[in-house]
C-alpha cells in the first residue's frame, strides 16, 4: 500500500510540474501575442497617417491641375 501511495505522489508531482510549465508557456505566448498585436496596431496607425497625407497631396495636385487648365482656357479664349 505504501508503494502505491509513493507512486501517486510522484505522479502528482509530475502532473503539477507539467501544469506549471504549461502555465508559463501560455503566459509567455500571450505576452508575445500582445506585443505582436501592439506592433501591428502601430503599423496600421502609421499607414492611416500616410494615406491621409497622400489624400491631401492628391487634392492639392488636383486643384493645381484644375487651376492651370482654367487659366489656359481663359488665355486661349482671349487670345
Amino acid at each position: 500500500m505504501a508503494n502505491d501511495h509513493d507512486g501517486w505522489d510522484e505522479y502528482r508531482r509530475l502532473i503539477l510540474s507539467e501544469l506549471e510549465r504549461l502555465d508559463v508557456a501560455v503566459r509567455d505566448s500571450n505576452k508575445s501575442d500582445t506585443e505582436s498585436l501592439n506592433k501591428l496596431l502601430l503599423d496600421v496607425i502609421k499607414l492611416r497617417e500616410e494615406v491621409v497625407a497622400l489624400k491631401v497631396k492628391a487634392g492639392i495636385w488636383g486643384i493645381l491641375g484644375g487651376v492651370i487648365t482654367t487659366i489656359g482656357a481663359i488665355l486661349l479664349k482671349f487670345v
